[in-house]
Order: structure tokens, then sequence, then C-alpha cells
């Protein structure tokens, strides 16, 4: 999605005389699988857009899956965009093996998507969203 549409504040018309110093807000999003659910996260700038961000957004995501069950799945799988300074670097995968040396989970299974991809699930989500800031 383009982050542009996130801007605040959020006018459907761009205007000629619009300020250069919006607040920049950072849409991130995620979906679990095994509870259907569907997560997005707004960044004004108290997080970097690093690793930070991504460790940050998987422990919300799995204390929102653990709310109700008290219980994280054996294995753990996590799609990431294909960004080595937020996903594909060695902090990401170190908070990966810190889930499992806490036994949290058994095993994690991270794989990364293909630069360009259009056509994953969390695509779609986030094409709604843009749809209706149109």
């Amino acid at each position: 999605m383009d982050q542009q549409k996130t801007y605040l504040p959020h006018f459907k018309t761009k205007f000629k005389n619009m300020p250069n110093d919006l607040l920049k807000v950072h849409v991130s999003g995620a979906i679990s699988h095994g509870t259907q659910e569907v997560f997005m996260f707004l960044n004004g700038g108290q997080w970097s857009g690093d690793s930070n961000l991504t460790c940050n957004i998987i422990t919300e995501v799995l204390l929102r899956m653990t709310k109700d069950k008290n219980t994280l799945p054996p294995v753990l799988y996590i799609q990431l965009d294909n960004c080595w300074s937020e996903n594909k670097n060695q902090f990401v995968m170190a908070f990966c093996a810190l889930l499992v040396g806490w036994r949290l989970v058994d095993k994690v299974r991270l794989s990364f998507l293909m630069v360009g991809h259009t056509h994953e699930d969390i695509d779609q989500t986030f094409s709604n969203i843009s749809g209706s800031l149109k």
C-alpha cells in the first residue's frame, strides 16, 4: 500500500497548498491464520522502521494469540516481506531463536515473500484499506 495514503490529517482531495509536514503514519499488518485474525499496527514514528518494529509486531501478535488459549502452536510459521533492513537480518533471526530457546514454541519456520508479490492475503487486506481511504 502506498504509505502516502496514511498521512494525517487525511484528505480525500489533494490541495495545491497542502503542507509538507503531515504526520507520516506507517501501517503494518499481520494475519494469524490459526485464529483467523487480522492485526493492523500504526506507527507514527515511535518505532524506527527496522527490526525493532518487526520484533515488536511479532510479540504483539503472539500476545494477542495467547490471550484466550494461553498457548502457542508448537511450530510458529512467520512469513515476512523480503526486506533486509526490517525483516531479513540477524536481529529477527535471533528473536525467533529466543522464542525457541525460551520454549515458547518448539520451532519457528521463517519464510520471506518474493520481491514484487501482489497476491498474498495480506495484500488483499491492504487493498481494502487503501480503497476505503480514496
